[in-house]
């Protein structure tokens, strides 16, 4: 369980499930993001965590029971919110070129870079000092 919630605390790279549109990856006109943004909205599920090549799978009844599911959710009137191992939050959020900035109202930051966004899938890395874990504690 220590390896597991150490792993977890490293979290850099995140695999995403959601109900996005089916529009095609093309851009759309007037935005700066590197992929459709009709792909993005939506909320997003996190499947697996990557951690230097060590899969997590999220979705696994026992790490359901460890971890809370992770959110987020992007609208098109730019606002952003997140649960689980990313924060809980809300706030807006910018996407330009391969990187979605949020700003959570209590100041708090978060950015995901995307290395892949499909309308059913996504593979971003986080940063983790963008996190706040909270009282999780790893001994």
């Amino acid at each position: 369980m220590k390896k597991i919630l150490f792993a977890l605390a490293m979290l850099p790279l995140f695999a995403f499930v959601g109900c996005s549109s089916d529009d095609d990856n093309e851009k759309t006109p007037g935005n700066d993001f590197d992929y459709s943004i009709e792909l993005l909205y939506g909320k997003w599920t996190a499947t697996s965590v990557d951690v230097d090549g060590d899969v997590i799978d999220l979705t696994d009844p026992v790490m359901e029971m460890v971890v809370e599911p992770t959110t987020v959710t992007f609208e098109k009137d730019g606002n952003y919110s997140s649960t689980g191992l990313v924060g809980k939050g809300t706030g807006k959020y910018i996407a330009k070129d391969k990187t979605i900035a949020t700003s959570i109202k209590d100041g708090e930051t978060i950015s995901f870079k995307v290395k892949s966004l499909e309308a059913k899938t996504a593979l971003v890395e986080v940063n983790v000092a963008d996190i706040d874990f909270g009282d999780l504690k790893i001994s």
